[in-house]
């Protein structure tokens, strides 16, 4: 048990100690690519993780979960490939299809698979506890991307994705490593669908319930937006 909540944390840290998040953005903008096109790049990466939620649910339940993660760290990771190969509008934008499909095959898959080992071995009431701590250690990761890019940024872009593809095959062996565990607990994506239904019926029927949802729903997507164009202003006004 020790040894799996190790290594389940390592992939956890390494999976986002990924130092091209932090000025990504920034590369686009280095290569040439407009504001519409970066806008487009965006677009196609969160809709390709929306569109393959739920088939990524299915296929969860159905298929081993560790296999799973393990190949969606690869398609990442030959996503990353792509724009050390390609950096140019077409090969960010494939790279971002490849993590759009790690994203969707992992959400949903991770969480169901702690529960699993943690099932397993009767210790199910510690899984809030563990992952708790797995996305504490992410947050942590993030950070130390951040600092690391402004170390390495000096080096060329091509470097700092080498280094974050580095950080990907880590995370790639370590849950590679981790013995594979009897599927107990459904990933419930495949009931998305119905629970979206449900709650919209609910929050028609209650005009306020409706004006906050779409508040916060206009609010949270309009600071996700904004988010990954900080970096281009911050370089825009000399801070990068």
């Amino acid at each position: 048990m020790r040894s799996f909540i190790a290594k389940i944390y390592l992939y956890s840290f390494f999976s986002d100690l990924i130092f091209i998040y932090p000025v990504y953005s920034v590369m686009f903008v280095d290569k040439g690519l407009s504001p519409i096109q970066i806008s487009l790049l965006l677009m196609v990466w969160a809709g390709t993780s929306f569109i393959l939620e739920v088939p990524s649910g299915v296929f969860a339940d159905k298929y081993s979960r560790k296999t799973i993660l393990v190949l969606s760290q690869i398609v990442r990771i030959v996503g990353y490939m792509f724009w050390i190969l390609m950096p140019n509008f077409w090969g960010f934008l494939i790279g971002f299809v490849f993590w759009g499909i790690k994203s969707a095959f992992t959400s949903g898959t991770l969480e169901s698979f702690i529960f699993d080992e943690l099932k397993s071995h009767n210790v199910e009431n510690e899984y809030a506890k563990v992952l708790g701590r797995l996305q504490s250690l992410g947050y942590l990761a993030i950070l130390f991307s951040g600092i690391g890019a402004s170390l390495s940024i000096s080096l060329g872009y091509s470097v700092v994705l080498w280094i974050s593809l580095i950080s990907l095959i880590i995370s790639t062996i370590a849950v590679y490593l981790i013995p594979d565990t009897r599927a107990i607990a459904s990933t419930e994506e495949t009931q998305y669908f119905a629970l979206l239904r449900k709650g919209l019926e609910m929050s028609i029927k209650n005009v306020s319930i409706l004006q906050i949802i779409i508040f916060v729903s206009l609010a949270q997507a309009l600071f996700g937006a904004l988010d990954e164009y900080w970096s281009i202003f911050a370089n825009e006004a000399g801070l990068v």
